[in-house]
């Protein structure tokens, strides 16, 4: 085969084109220390380049904002649940010292005012909240946990269930004296104050509508799964016949306490009952406190404010999931329904009540006490002695109650702060999860990130040897080239 100038000078161009090119390749590495610089240049980097980022963009999701927030709404609950327990801790030291029963009346007063801002400020702490989004509200993190206040037309139809539990004992005291300065009278020995114990269910509200003076119904499923009603007769005020002219089959509201006082042998029957939640009471209630829990996050309701656009809310857990992991969720959320429950506003309401109660007694057997001393009650010394022995007498039953009541609260605010160290328990649980989760995407994000560099960057200095060689090949092949093109005819005359 014959080769000409013009092959040799062909295949030369060639060939410094593909140094040339080769160079060109290299001195792109070695500016941008990829391996590729578009995904023709090699499919498979390419395709695994994409994995990769996708993947790692994920862990960045995951372990620099997810696990971020996520870790805040966990603190901020945790706080919130500690400053619940420090409240329901000093609550219980209040009973304690309430229960030694040596208190003053200065005392009473000072454990009322304590227990009041405590009740206060335990309900406020339900409305905690992280980046304007409520933390005990379930879904309804636009909605705070209570009323912020006072609200007179807040209208709900409310569902509230109970269990044989739920029914306890109380003593209530009947006869009390009622002290008319004008008209002292002799108190007969069967008209003396007297103590009774009573069963009774505690409403979470008080002030019902319609059911003061008027009549409503009760149901519950006995242990044979039938529907049984019972009727409810409503009372204005906590008066001897709410509590002891209940008939035996028969239920007695009192609007002022929130309480459902029982008959005998209704009673009995739903002591007896079996199935958790297998009463239930349906009421209406229009105008809340401030700092009231809202109905929508404990209770099957209706909201029925606005007439025209009446909400119903059904009660069911409602757990607020973060993704902090590939196929991993983890709840951030704690529901205020298991840990700010109304009975703890309730029992430090009941306690508040017979202080007040004692504080009443006290007050009516020192002014008939005064009474007996002014000349002008001469005439109505008996009268005023079996008086002063009546109001003596409710003033003791009175505060055994009261003595029993702060003996009986402390299993209670031992039993409420127990439930909230099971919260608490439970959130550090999940912030450990969570700190151990962190933990490996860290790991996984240094082993990504290794990954990617590896599929798709490059050493400089192995570049830099490729590029040295690349530049002495084009350069040779440019010497080669020169040295034919120096050829004439003459050469080959």
């Amino acid at each position: 085969m014959r080769i000409t100038n013009g092959m040799m000078l062909g295949n030369s161009l060639t060939n410094i084109n593909a140094n040339k090119t080769t160079l060109d390749i290299l001195n792109t590495q070695m500016s941008t220390q990829k391996k590729i610089a578009r995904p023709s240049d090699d499919p498979v980097v390419a395709i695994r380049a994409l994995r990769l980022r996708s993947n790692l963009n994920e862990l960045n999701q995951y372990y620099e904002k997810n696990i971020t927030d996520a870790n805040a709404l966990l603190e901020v609950t945790e706080e919130a649940l500690t400053n619940m327990r420090d409240i329901v801790k000093d609550v219980y030291s209040g009973c304690v010292q309430g229960s030694n029963g040596t208190l003053t009346a200065q005392d009473r007063s000072a454990i009322a005012e304590n227990f009041q801002a405590l009740k206060e400020q335990f309900y406020a702490e339900g409305n905690a909240d992280y980046a304007g989004r409520n933390l005990f509200t379930g879904y309804k993190t636009d909605k705070d946990l209570t009323f912020g206040g006072d609200d007179s037309t807040a209208s709900y139809s409310i569902t509230e269930t109970f269990s044989a539990d739920d029914v306890e004992s109380v003593t209530c005291i009947s006869n009390g004296l009622v002290l008319d300065k004008n008209n002292p009278a002799v108190i007969a020995a069967a008209d003396m104050p007297a103590s009774t114990t009573v069963y009774r269910m505690r409403l979470a509200y008080s002030g019902l509508d319609g059911l003061a003076g008027g009549t409503g119904s009760l149901t519950y499923t006995d242990n044979d799964g039938n529907i049984q009603t019972v009727a409810v007769t409503g009372y204005e005020s906590a008066s001897d016949e709410a509590y002891l002219a209940t008939p035996a089959g028969g239920i007695s509201y009192i609007a002022e306490t929130g309480e459902l006082i029982l008959g005998e042998e209704i009673s009995k029957t739903l002591r007896s009952l079996e199935k958790p939640d297998s009463i239930s009471f349906t009421y209406e209630k229009t105008g809340f406190d401030q700092g009231e829990l809202k109905p929508e996050h404990y209770f099957d309701c209706q909201d029925k404010t606005d007439p025209g656009n009446v909400i119903p809310y059904t009660k069911e857990a409602q757990s607020v999931e973060y993704t902090i992991n590939f196929n991993q969720k983890l709840k951030v959320n704690t529901e205020g329904s298991d840990v700010l429950t109304h009975s703890v506003g309730r029992d430090i309401d009941e306690i508040l009540e017979s202080i007040n109660d004692v504080t009443a007694a006290e007050k009516k057997a020192a002014d008939i006490k005064s009474m007996l001393e002014d000349s002008q009650y001469e005439g109505s010394r008996q009268a005023l002695t079996s008086m002063l022995e009546a109001a003596e007498k409710e003033l003791t039953l009175k505060s055994d109650r009261m003595q029993k009541l702060f003996e009986a609260a402390q299993t209670k605010f031992q039993n409420h702060e127990t439930d909230i160290n099971l919260q608490i328990t439970d959130v550090g649980s999940r912030v450990n999860r969570l700190e151990l989760t962190q933990s490996r995407l860290a790991a996984q994000q240094t082993s990504f990130e290794k990954l990617q560099s590896e599929n798709e960057n490059l050493e400089l200095s192995d570049v830099l040897i490729q590029y040295t060689a690349a530049k002495n090949s084009y350069e040779a092949s440019l010497t080669a080239a020169s040295r034919i093109v120096q050829k004439s005819l003459l050469d080959f005359l």
